[in-house]
């Protein structure tokens, strides 16, 4: 008989990408120092990285794991090399007490402004003001608030974006 997967019983994503980079970092801790990933990972570029270079760099999501898991940066090297069972299981503990930490607090979306028509919240005014219900959206269009029309062809649209969007192409 197939064995049926419980959804509820499966890590988040989160937290299985976290214990996986773990994993990598000890894994590379342990390689010679000869190795290309060793040397790429734990190396120094010569230049400084580009303006438009990534948000967070492997290093960064290092340190934030550290902090996770409540290791400090000077002392985790030495775990991973000495033992990898050691490193397993300072990881495995310190996942632990993050996902209890993270259990604890939990996150509520304030949305405080409402639309009469359809009932659905929003963050902002602004967000509600932007927003077109189904009954506005069964409205003919020059009918629909925010309407605007091109001066060029007297076409009609739902809003400004439409409208710049829009090429007036003449015959």
């Amino acid at each position: 008989m197939a064995e049926v997967r419980r959804w509820e019983d499966e890590e988040p994503a989160s937290e299985k990408v976290k214990r996986k980079r773990l994993e990598w970092l000890g894994h590379l801790a342990r390689m010679p120092d000869h190795r290309m990933p060793k040397s790429t990972l734990f190396g120094r570029l010569t230049q400084p990285c580009p303006r438009c270079g990534p948000k967070k760099r492997w290093r960064d999501m290092m340190r934030r794991d550290f902090k996770d898991i409540e290791v400090s940066e000077e002392e985790w090297y030495d775990e991973a090399v000495r033992s990898r069972a050691g490193w397993s299981t300072l990881c495995r503990d310190g996942l632990e007490r993050w996902r209890e930490r993270m259990g604890t607090c939990t996150l509520v979306a304030v949305r405080d402004v409402m639309c009469e028509v359809c009932s659905r919240t929003f963050r902002r005014q602004s967000d509600k003001v932007r927003h077109k219900c189904m009954e506005e959206r069964k409205k003919p269009i020059r009918k629909q608030q925010g309407a605007i029309q091109c001066s060029d062809c007297f076409k009609w649209f739902r809003s400004k974006r439409g409208l710049t969007v829009q090429r007036c192409v003449e015959f």
